[in-house]
């Protein structure tokens, strides 16, 4: 059976039928690949929070100096690290990075010829590829995945402040 239409009249139906019958309603590609299919999830969202209308910003974007006129004596000297400084835009900074990780982990290795999907296409516009005619940058790559993991580190500490 050629490819598509294996994709059609075998794996299609077999997926909504996992998904309607199945006692978490995921089908066996959103199991196998989770990592991939919460990625997904995660970047339409945080798209989604950094576009939406903003009346704030957790309070690690206030700088030292709003901290020290709101709290005043309450605040200590040695906590002045904590606060990042930047507001409303460094906030969105800080989504922008957290969705740059989680689209790199989906994208991030896409072989420009070969991308079909609008999204990965855009990203790579975007970003720009690892891959060069011989094989791939390592540097470029190890300088893009660590980016990723950083904002997919800041995602984990600011899970908490993703409300509006």
């Amino acid at each position: 059976m050629k490819g598509w239409v294996k994709d059609i009249f075998w794996y299609a139906p077999r997926n909504f039928f996992q998904k309607v019958f199945s006692t978490y309603h995921l089908s066996g590609p959103e199991v196998w690949n989770l990592d991939h299919t919460l990625a997904l999830q995660i970047v339409r969202h945080l798209k989604a929070f950094k576009n939406g209308p903003f009346s704030g910003h957790p309070v690690a974007f206030m700088s030292w100096e709003e901290v020290e006129k709101n709290w005043g004596s309450a605040v200590k000297e040695e906590d002045k690290s904590k606060y990042l400084g930047g507001g409303v835009e460094g906030w969105k900074a800080t989504v922008d990075e957290m969705i740059f990780g989680f689209e790199f982990h989906i994208y991030g290795e896409e072989i420009p010829e070969y991308v079909k999907d609008p999204k990965a296409k855009e990203f790579l516009k975007k970003y720009g590829t690892v891959w060069t005619e011989t094989g791939y940058d390592k540097e470029k790559l190890k300088a893009m995945n660590d980016r990723a993991i950083k904002g997919r580190e800041l995602f984990t500490q600011h899970f908490g402040s993703l409300w509006d």
